[in-house]
């Protein structure tokens, strides 16, 4: 017998295969994988190393964040905001970050990033109201699968694309523009295949080996150690009695974040220490940290404006490469680049996100761990690299942990489903 499909099953899946294709665009676009066809394959990092483009790709991003608020007006026009909360720490961020334009050193860096962490909330609220949050999350994980099979494709039929070249040359970086970047993405798309229910075991186990062995090959020693620390957590849980995992959770996320702050306290002065043949210098990361510092400390209060450090390094290159020894974009720390963009408040708004993230009952009824989990791997993350305030993914299914305590779920899916 054939299924008759009524309007509005055609109405949903349409409206489910136009929010999954803004997904996989915001995550292609937020990771840089669009600027590596851009260059036209691997290219050294740095800036004197960049190569001019000027053609419709330059768009991509603009049309993005267009068709996220065109979202977001269709749904006020047909549903009147009647499913839909915002929780205050997003409220803060979104305000604060407004204001940030108003003594921003770079006030369009700033109203560019704004644009697109707006478009990535909308875009995550509107996909768990349709899908419910369970569901959403787990959706989002298969894309992320579906662009790590894609790397796979860049660095065998494609190495010119797929495996990074100069001072990283031979490490895999898939479709991405750095190595770095491929071992991040790799990290938490094992967390959201590994938590994604399955009956059929062995095609989860290679989904997983088959992501591990893409962190492996980017030699991102920060992805390794996340991905081998979440690893051996996530084995000791067993052991842990049901009753005492939330309070063995905060006890485990608490610990991590001071591991992360002590890491950068001996790092900036100088504690010379060497674990499995790196030292805590963290490849030259505390020179980054220090000069970071000595900004904050010029403006602790109010910061610089959102996502502008990227900015000073274009305009001050000589001066952070006389310092760092050369010229970088990021600070290499995603607290410290909150508390550089958005001073003191900047700071403690992250940490409070993160905390609340995965700590309402309802995101632990009905993801289980992974909340958890993702909040410990984005805090290890976080204290090597910088993905918090600004245009990159980890923000992204942060806002899906975020949404997930403030949105009435599956309104949407239930009325097209009928």
């Amino acid at each position: 017998m054939i299924r008759q499909f009524s309007k509005r099953d055609i109405r949903y899946f349409f409206l489910d295969l136009f929010a999954s294709l803004l997904v996989f665009l915001g995550l292609f676009i937020s990771t840089g994988a669009i600027d590596l066809i851009k260059d036209g394959g691997a290219r050294p990092e740095g800036y004197s190393y960049a190569v001019p483009y000027s053609g419709v790709l330059d768009y991509f991003s603009m049309l993005w964040a267009l068709f996220s608020f065109l979202l977001l007006f269709s749904y006020v026009l047909f549903f009147n905001f009647k499913v839909f909360r915002l929780r205050a720490s997003v409220i803060f961020l979104f305000v604060f970050s407004v204001f940030s334009l108003a003594w921003s050193i770079s006030p369009l860096d700033t109203f560019k990033n704004i644009i697109a962490i707006i478009s990535f909330f909308i875009i995550a609220s509107f996909h768990i109201i349709l899908l419910g949050k369970r569901e959403a999350i787990y959706r989002v994980g298969d894309i992320m699968f579906l662009m790590c099979a894609f790397c796979y494709i860049y660095v065998f039929l494609f190495p010119n694309y797929g495996i990074s070249v100069g001072r990283h040359e031979g490490s895999w970086q898939g479709i991405f523009p750095h190595k770095n970047m491929l071992g991040l993405f790799g990290v938490v798309s094992f967390l959201l295949v590994s938590f994604k229910p399955s009956k059929h075991v062995l095609i989860k186990f290679l989904k997983l080996l088959f992501i591990s062995a893409l962190v492996l090959f980017s030699r991102s020693y920060t992805s390794l150690g996340v991905l081998l620390a979440i690893s051996i957590i996530w084995v000791l849980f067993v052991f842990v009695p049901y009753n005492f995992r939330v309070v063995v959770s905060h006890f485990v996320v608490i610990s991590v974040f001071f591991l992360g702050f002590f890491s950068v306290f001996i790092s900036v002065f100088n504690v010379n220490l060497e674990f499995f043949g790196k030292d805590t210098t963290f490849s030259s990361r505390n020179l980054i940290w220090h000069y970071t510092i000595n900004w904050i400390m010029d403006s602790p209060v109010y910061g610089y404006g959102l996502a502008v450090f990227h900015s000073l390094s274009e305009s001050d290159g000589e001066e952070i490469a006389s310092f760092v020894g050369g010229i970088i974009s990021s600070t290499h720390n995603g607290f410290l680049d909150a508390f550089y963009s958005l001073g003191v408040f900047g700071f403690f708004l992250s940490i409070y996100m993160i905390f609340e993230s995965y700590s309402r009952d309802e995101n632990v009824k009905l993801l289980g761990m992974l909340p958890v989990f993702f909040a410990i791997a984005f805090i290890m993350l976080n204290t090597f690299e910088s993905n918090l305030f600004s245009f990159n993914f980890m923000i992204f299914i942060l806002f899906y942990f975020l949404s997930c305590s403030s949105v009435t779920y599956g309104s949407m899916s239930r009325s097209y489903r009928g």
